[in-house]
């Protein structure tokens, strides 16, 4: 099992009740970069790029995979 710190503890709650946010909608949120945060969790698989926002520079979008509800043992939310 993946370590989890506490900031990524936080992340995943806010992707998890905010499908497709962006880093910047995470990070309004949090109030701090989440940078390191989020690149972690995506090399862990717990959440994975939904898409990307029709805006000016296309940001992409997050959502949690299916390695999160099988790591919390949850089928959905």
């Amino acid at each position: 099992n993946p370590s989890i710190s506490s900031a990524g503890f936080e992340v995943i709650s806010i992707i998890a009740y905010n499908p497709n946010i962006t880093r910047a909608g995470v990070e309004k949120i949090r109030g701090v970069n989440s940078d390191g945060t989020i690149n972690k969790l995506l090399e862990y698989e717990i959440i994975e790029e939904a898409g990307r926002l029709d805006v000016p520079g296309r940001p992409i979008t997050y959502k949690v995979s299916e390695n999160f509800y099988k790591l919390f043992g949850n089928k959905n939310l």
